[in-house]
């Protein structure tokens, strides 16, 4: 375990390595399958693209697309597994979330086309991999 300190002064301990699983408390969200679309959450969000997004505690995004509002959540460092989502007040925004994170782009497709004409880019999209174009 790791030791960070809080604001408080109160030492933290936090795991190694994130959950496998997702938290509890997402049991009746929606789970949106990434494979074969890569989505890295928090490196898109974080990106300066758009100032809508608010990260919370446990690594939950909230955000608004439109008049939709959104709760986000991806397990860390998984590109490939599931976004984890809840919209408000209309409960069903999956075509929201593919077309405002561009899923239907194929990344990996794109990545080997840009490697092939430009191969010192080949280290950057493996650094990068899922980082969306909002």
């Amino acid at each position: 375990m790791n030791t960070r300190c809080s604001r408080q002064g109160v030492r933290l301990k936090t795991p190694p390595h994130p959950p496998a699983l997702p938290p509890a408390f997402l049991t009746d969200w929606r789970r949106l399958d990434l494979q074969g679309r890569p989505l890295a959450l928090a490196a898109t969000l974080r990106s300066g693209q758009s100032f809508r997004w608010r990260e919370l505690a446990l690594g939950l995004w909230l955000g608004a697309v439109g008049a939709t509002g959104l709760l986000l959540w991806q397990a860390p460092g998984d590109t490939d597994g599931a976004l984890w989502w809840r919209a408000f007040p209309e409960p069903d925004a999956e075509t929201l979330l593919l077309d405002y994170f561009r899923l239907e782009i194929d990344l990996d497709a794109a990545y080997a086309s840009w490697s092939e004409r430009e191969p010192q880019i080949e280290q950057s999209t493996r650094r990068f991999r899922g980082l969306r174009i909002l």
